[in-house]
């Protein structure tokens, strides 16, 4: 899952998520200083409820948070198959 957010001045980014009710304990911070942001969050369960919260520190130090947001991830059934059959020709 990917979190995007754009702020009006360029930030850092912190994205604290889970899949307890109430333990937001895992975090994935922005890359880099920017006022366009994306984080890529990695080894989700499938059909699994998530929340999560965007924190973000401008450069004089200010600070402010998202209100607690969530995503529902996909089921193993629903990822992209992709395979390749060969056969020889007689």
């Amino acid at each position: 899952a990917s979190i995007a957010w754009r702020t009006s001045e360029v930030t850092d980014g912190i994205v604290r998520y889970g899949h307890v009710a109430g333990d937001l304990s895992s975090v994935k911070t922005s890359p880099y200083h920017s006022s366009h942001h994306t984080v890529t969050l990695t080894s989700l369960l499938p059909s699994t409820a998530y929340q999560y919260r965007v924190k973000v520190t401008d450069q004089a130090g200010n600070e402010t948070q998202s209100a607690d947001l969530a995503f529902q991830t996909r089921s193993v059934s629903d990822t992209p198959v992709s395979f390749a059959r060969w056969s020889r020709l007689s």
